[in-house]
């Protein structure tokens, strides 16, 4: 059974959504899910040498400030085991925070679908006389210049063209030797 939230006084109206959303993600199992991965995930750590670690370090501590031990008042070394995350944690991790991030996100799109747009929504910006402009509410005046520049592409990278050193070539080789080494290779410097 799922918890089910109200505000006692809200100052964040996006809280009164948050029913609707355990609903939804306890309908499609992600709840179970996080539980079952989470109860893995504390399991591992439990039994992890980082905690066994930490139990040590306290244990020894422990005995150092006791005046009945025979380590009383030494001064001990730490030996800290660091933390290693597992796959599952990383996984967890990520599937979780993906699912929350989308939420998000479906929440504000459904919060901003009310908002109205202005009523006048033309953009004044002057413009020269004599400029030439492009209707592109009407793509029928591009269409000519789209098919000419199509035609320029296809005639320049399909016909024949004469390099540097005067040998005639493909378009496209002599476009791609442009971007190539000497061995015809592409490589990327990373440093």
């Amino acid at each position: 059974m799922l918890p089910k939230t109200s505000c006692v006084s809200c100052s964040n109206g996006m809280l009164k959504d948050l029913n609707t959303i355990i609903d939804f993600l306890g309908a499609n199992g992600f709840i179970d899910n996080i539980q079952s991965r989470g109860l893995s995930i504390l399991s591992e750590l439990i039994q992890s040498d980082f905690m066994q670690g930490m139990i040590d370090g306290q244990l020894a501590k422990s005995s150092s400030q006791c005046p009945s031990d025979p380590m009383y008042g030494l001064t001990l070394e730490q030996n800290d085991t660091p933390f290693r995350a597992t796959r599952n944690l990383v996984d967890t991790i990520i599937y979780a925070s993906m699912a929350v991030v989308q939420i998000i996100a479906i929440v504000f799109a459904q919060k901003s679908t009310s908002v109205a747009l202005p009523v006048n929504n033309t953009l004044d910006m002057p413009v020269p006389v004599d400029a030439n402009l492009i209707d592109l509410t009407d793509l029928s005046s591009v269409g000519s210049w789209a098919d000419m520049a199509l035609a320029e592409g296809k005639s320049y990278l399909g016909g024949m063209v004469e390099t540097d050193n005067g040998d005639k070539v493909l378009g496209i080789s002599n476009l791609l030797s442009t971007v190539l080494d000497d061995s015809g290779l592409m490589t990327f410097p990373l440093a």
